[in-house]
């Protein structure tokens, strides 16, 4: 019997995040600030369920609820799946607006398209791609909310601070 191991610990996490995809139905990827960008939680895993993969940028000391607040959304996301079907799930979701509390803060669901979804998987939702084969690949749905700028927004930034 042949045994392989993780190189990294990095590629260890990322190894037994796919497992608790496929165990649970999905992981989520905290990771920090950086320059220029903020914050952000995605998902994997939900592909294996028909639905897209979930991404929210972070105000500063938010990532702990942003966590709570996807996990919460995917459990109920696949649920949801299961018992009404996709589209009519991704409609209901994607057409209403979404209120956490403590602190309040209201999202809006964003189907990613076109150019932006492909910067989206190249420069966030890297682990969701490079698990594609296992766990789907990724549509993307973005949470944005009005304390942090949107993908679009930090990639304007990124670019004009690269120039």
């Amino acid at each position: 019997m042949t045994s392989t191991f993780p190189n990294s610990a990095v590629e260890l996490y990322e190894l037994q995040r796919v497992q608790q995809a496929k165990d649970r139905g999905f992981a989520l990827f905290p990771v920090a600030a950086g320059d220029n960008q903020p914050a952000f939680v995605y998902s994997i895993g939900m592909a294996q369920h028909e639905f897209p993969e979930l991404l929210c940028f972070c105000a500063p000391g938010m990532e702990s609820a942003t966590v709570g607040l996807l996990t919460n959304l995917c459990e109920t996301l696949i649920e949801s799946v299961s018992r009404f079907g996709r589209t009519d799930t991704l409609r209901a979701f994607c057409t209403r607006t979404i209120t956490a509390k403590d602190p309040e803060v209201t999202y809006t669901p964003q189907l990613l398209q076109g150019d932006t979804y492909w910067y989206c998987l190249n420069n966030y939702l890297t682990r969701a791609v490079r698990y594609r084969k296992q766990l789907g690949l990724p549509q993307v749905i973005e949470l944005r909310h009005a304390d942090v700028p949107s993908i679009d927004a930090v990639r304007a930034q990124i670019m004009l601070a690269a120039s």
